[in-house]
């Protein structure tokens, strides 16, 4: 009897014990509203957290996940790889020239947007075509019009050697070496 008084007694007066009532109580029935701040103010912002939201719906662990489609539609020129190709390629970044990027295209629309960068890899496509043609693939993807964001690839460097010290040839700053011309 004591300690049923006790616990009572604790239950009323302790913060913990009546919070810990009422997430019991809250699960077990639907959630009340939150509390409205007082006017004048603003409610403070809830953070999101990918567990807090339960989907209604839950599926088997073993039912594969839908996925949308990723092949684009067609558009009137661009409607198979090579024309993909051609597009996209730039006057110093001729794509249609690699054999090895055509024969892994082929000629399906739908084959061409299932493939990933490793089967670029396979394949033997060099690093940068194989990171451009992927990066222009994801772009038309999502509506863009490839005269937009095609790119030229990058120049080469005019200023070569040891950093800043040599500029054009030529030694600006430091200790001459053997074979450098003066400034």
């Amino acid at each position: 009897m004591l300690r049923s008084l006790f616990s009572s007694a604790l239950a009323r007066s302790s913060p913990i014990a009546s919070t810990s009532r009422r997430t019991l109580s809250s699960t077990a029935s639907s959630s009340p509203s939150p509390p409205t701040p007082p006017p004048g103010t603003t409610a403070p912002r809830k953070k999101f957290h990918p567990l807090s939201q339960r989907s209604p719906v839950s599926l088997p662990i073993d039912s594969p996940v839908p996925r949308p489609s990723r092949t684009p539609p067609a558009l009137a020129p661009i409607d198979t790889p090579s024309a993909f190709l051609r597009a996209i390629s730039a006057p110093r970044r001729d794509l249609t020239a690699d054999n090895a990027l055509t024969s892994l295209l082929g000629e399906d629309w739908a084959k061409m947007w299932s493939l990933e960068s490793r089967d670029f890899k396979g394949a033997g496509v060099g690093i940068k075509e194989r990171r451009y043609v992927l990066w222009c693939m994801e772009k038309f993807r999502q509506g863009w019009d490839p005269k937009h964001f095609r790119k030229s690839p990058k120049n080469k460097k005019k200023v070569r050697g040891w950093g800043p010290r040599v500029q054009k040839g030529i030694r600006v700053r430091g200790e001459r070496r053997p074979g450098e011309k003066a400034p």
